[in-house]
């Protein structure tokens, strides 16, 4: 009788512990893996980081080699403009770099946004 009272206690522990809502990463010397379900408001080149501003233009539907020749203060086509939220880019962008930017806001204006997550796809 006793045994069948360790069995049944050790198959609730088990089951319990299936149960659970923490990520199961075994024994892997990796974290959980974030995912990240947002959409990204814009995919597309770098056409101009300005530093001291905090802020990169990003064009959408271009080339590397066109992000480079464009001049940003003549450009006409619609471009994306993000500032970072107090942090500096410190190098990590430039000009004709491919990025994922995410934003704060929700809505259709895309000058002047605060950038919520940035990730560099190529450079």
């Amino acid at each position: 009788m006793r045994i069948l009272k360790y069995i049944a206690i050790a198959s609730a522990v088990l089951s319990l512990s299936a149960c659970s809502d923490e990520p199961d990463v075994g024994n892997s010397p990796y974290p959980a893996t974030e995912l990240i379900a947002d959409a990204p408001v814009v995919t597309g080149h770098i056409i101009e980081v300005i530093e001291d501003d905090r802020v990169m233009m990003v064009v959408e539907g271009i080339t590397k080699q066109e992000a480079l020749e464009i001049d940003y203060q003549s450009y006409e086509l619609p471009m994306a403009t993000f500032f970072s939220n107090g942090t500096r880019f410190e190098g990590a962008f430039k000009a004709g770099d491919k990025v994922v930017v995410w934003k704060f806001e929700e809505g259709p204006d895309l000058a002047g946004v605060v950038a919520d997550r940035i990730v560099l796809l190529e450079e």
